[in-house]
């Protein structure tokens, strides 16, 4: 078998952002876009990479048996940085050269061209992590590698939850420093996620949090919403679950309004309220200040009024469904 192909889905955070970084959970759910890393046998001195959606053309890099990278061609000064990264984390290189083609297009809104903030980094971490490792390790290696080589190339930032879901798949409720934990979804709880046509950027977002005044209060509240958020997921109550992060969401943004971090600019807002006059909650995911939110409600007619009303706001409804399957080797010549 010489041509193989890995994949990890992306995710969305329901709940638990900011609050992950003291130690509380985060729930997260993967979603129906996926990284795909194709590799493939051949007989050279050396390995080329391919990354549509990041930068044109093939580039070609040798790996010493420690892991480093020497560049032969550069896409960009610092090369590609999920490759020194995940080779430095996976122990070296393998028997042979590779070619490889990383491919994370699906993240990208086809409108813009913008990312559209469900992970498609940590995806592609976790993608070429199970790659160089042949497929055969255990999840728990593939997500300490590609965890590690996820925060080397982001300069030691990140909680790790979107790593988790890329590796797990379905939901997961994730601490820092524990295992991730798969959680049941209530199936009369309903999902949809809307873009909100900006950027955002999560190192950024950390950024602004570290130089801002610390709200004890604000933090307490988070932490504790958070808490109950992943407890609630115990229950087989889509009641239960919706209320508790309903919950989370008025202390997310009232965290974002003690500490002024923007979470609930770029339209989130007004979107939020528009939720509310729905009987819908919604929330941004992640870092907020762009990128997607997700609105839940029990009632298939309450969400799908707001979807329509949401719409007609600006916002995009983005068909993203539920991921099961965490990264898994997709095909091979031989399969």
């Amino acid at each position: 078998m010489n041509t193989v192909a890995f994949s990890a889905p992306g995710k969305a955070l329901i709940c638990g952002e900011y609050a992950v970084l003291r130690g509380a959970p985060a729930v997260s759910m993967a979603v129906s876009r996926r990284a795909v890393v194709t590799t493939r046998q051949v007989e050279a001195d050396c390995y080329t990479v391919t990354t549509p959606g990041f930068a044109e053309g093939d580039y070609r890099f040798t790996v010493d048996t420690t892991g480093h990278v020497d560049w032969l061609d550069r896409p960009t000064e610092d090369g590609i940085p999920i490759i020194d990264a995940v080779f430095a984390q996976s122990g070296g290189a393998g028997n042979s050269p590779l070619e490889l083609r990383i491919d994370t297009r699906s993240f990208v809104d086809s409108r813009s061209g913008e990312k559209l903030g469900l992970g498609s980094s940590a995806a592609a971490t976790v993608a070429l992590t199970s790659a160089i490792q042949g497929g055969m390790a255990r999840s728990a290696d593939v997500f300490d590698a590609a965890l590690a080589a996820h925060r080397q190339f982001q300069g030691g930032q990140g909680s790790g939850v979107d790593v988790a879901t890329s590796c797990l798949g379905g939901v997961v409720v994730y601490r820092q420093g524990e295992e991730a934990l798969p959680a049941a979804w209530a199936d009369a709880l309903q999902v949809r996620f809307f873009y909100s046509g900006r950027p955002a950027s999560t190192t950024a977002a950390i950024r602004r949090l570290a130089g801002a005044d610390d709200d004890g209060k604000a933090w307490s509240r988070l932490n504790c919403a958070a808490e109950d958020a992943a407890k609630s997921l115990r229950s087989d109550s889509a009641v239960q679950v919706l209320d508790a992060i309903s919950d989370y969401a008025d202390a997310l943004q009232s965290f974002d309004e003690a500490h002024r971090l923007g979470i609930y600019s770029a339209g989130h807002d007004a979107i939020a309220a528009l939720a509310r006059d729905c009987g819908v909650v919604y929330k941004p995911c992640g870092a907020g200040g762009g990128d997607i939110g997700v609105a839940l409600a029990v009632s298939i007619a309450d969400i799908e009024t707001f979807t329509a009303r949401a719409i007609g706001s600006g916002f995009r409804y983005l068909e993203l469904q539920r991921d099961d399957r965490g990264v898994s080797r997709d095909s091979g010549d031989n399969d």
